[in-house]
């Protein structure tokens, strides 16, 4: 399901996958818009993740698996109970299982700008916006910090 938004939309497409329409989700959709992002939604519990978007996921991330492993999940300790092994199952295996169980996956996960966000974190959202914005901000920062270093030396030397 693309969403398409009004006005002047960056060539990139965000990929936003999840398995839970929860707090996190919606904050992450709330920003897209915001920067307007154009992005494709997938719940992974209609529309089972396919191999491709699996690899495109893993590759962004730094730990592979491990990164994407919701392990407080119910299926995951059933899994784990009946004697599954996370770390020596290959890719297929796991593609295989996250079909079967999509809540085995952290959710929601974002794949922007090759790079592959789980769960929010407002810091990252930065990523979304545009370079002349990032440095804008990055200005407006730099003059707070030098007019409290001016205040605090015309307190000093007063």
């Amino acid at each position: 399901k693309l969403i398409k938004l009004k006005g002047d939309v960056k060539m990139t497409t965000a990929k936003l996958y999840y398995s839970f329409n929860n707090r996190s989700y919606q904050q992450i959709k709330k920003e897209l818009i915001k920067t307007n992002t154009k992005f494709q939604v997938q719940s992974l519990n209609e529309s089972p993740i396919e191999w491709e978007q699996l690899l495109e996921i893993l590759m962004y991330t730094e730990n592979g698996i491990e990164d994407l492993l919701s392990v407080k999940s119910i299926d995951y300790k059933e899994l784990t109970n009946q004697g599954v092994d996370f770390d020596e199952m290959t890719l297929t295996e796991f593609h295989r299982l996250v079909v079967k169980h999509p809540r085995l996956m952290r959710s929601p996960i974002l794949v922007v700008k090759n790079t592959t966000l789980i769960g929010y974190n407002a810091e990252e959202m930065s990523i979304l916006e545009s370079r002349a914005d990032r440095m804008k901000r990055h200005m407006e920062i730099l003059e707070l910090v030098k007019m409290n270093e001016t205040f605090e030396y015309d307190i000093i030397t007063a």
